[in-house]
């Protein structure tokens, strides 16, 4: 693991609006905590700080550089950190002091290489967990933990239990979760709603036609509350029997 040096200054004003002139001037609020029992408020400069998150991943072990003589040589990992949404910088940082001599817990990105035999057959390879915990010595923390798929065939999975790590680190886990899986993507059927809408729709148009042609066939109805016509009479036949 790579180490790297920070220099970071004391302060003594806490709070929502010290933080925020803070950084109105390029400085980031942090807390050092850790082996020492201690806390301490320190700041150090956005630009210092944006340069480890980028170029280094969070377990870099890192030497501080302070004019405080309590503080100044400590090694500390990153912890926490927040950001802003919107400009992407860090809000505040929290550094855990470490003792270089006992083992730390920390997580640690899973990098899959390989090229899954499954994905012939037309499986698609799935990560499920993207980093897990581990315990070591800081020395011996691995930047990344390599997890080889190139034997995953479809409706197989790798899981934390089957992971190699680096000799001198420990993998924490309670439950054996699955890491990555290669599986067929389920195709969705989806019902044909429109044809039946299109048929609801001409529905009533069909009984609407239907019921017209009964009432011509059988005659109009007459009004609410009218008479019905008289049936015409029948003319005489020419040439009938004389009276």
């Amino acid at each position: 693991m790579k180490s790297v040096e920070l220099e970071v200054n004391s302060r003594s004003e806490t709070g929502k609006g010290a933080n925020r002139r803070l950084r109105r001037v390029g400085q980031v609020p942090a807390v050092l905590y850790g082996a020492s029992k201690k806390n301490f408020n320190i700041q150090t400069q956005t630009k210092f700080i944006t340069q480890i998150l980028s170029q280094h991943n969070d377990n870099a072990i890192i030497t501080l550089k302070c004019s405080d003589k309590s503080v100044n040589g400590m090694r500390v990992l990153i912890k926490d950190w927040d950001r802003d949404v919107m400009t992407r910088l860090p809000l505040h940082v929290d550094l855990y002091e470490i003792d270089m001599t006992k083992p730390v817990e920390v997580k640690v990105a899973l990098h899959f290489v390989g090229k899954a035999k499954g994905l012939a057959e037309g499986g698609i390879v799935s990560p499920i967990v993207r980093e897990i915990m581990v315990e070591c010595l800081p020395t011996a923390i691995p930047e990344f933990i390599e997890v080889d798929v190139s034997k995953l065939g479809v409706g197989e999975s790798i899981h934390i239990e089957e992971l190699v790590v680096p000799a001198g680190v420990t993998k924490k886990f309670t439950d054996n979760l699955t890491v990555v899986t290669c599986a067929f993507i389920k195709e969705e059927v989806i019902a044909p709603v429109a044809a039946e809408g299109a048929a609801t729709l001409a529905e009533p148009e069909v009984i609407a036609k239907g019921k017209k042609d009964e009432e011509g066939a059988e005659g109009a109805k007459p009004a609410a509350g009218g008479k019905a016509a008289a049936p015409a009479k029948a003319a005489p036949a020419k040439g009938g029997d004389k009276k």
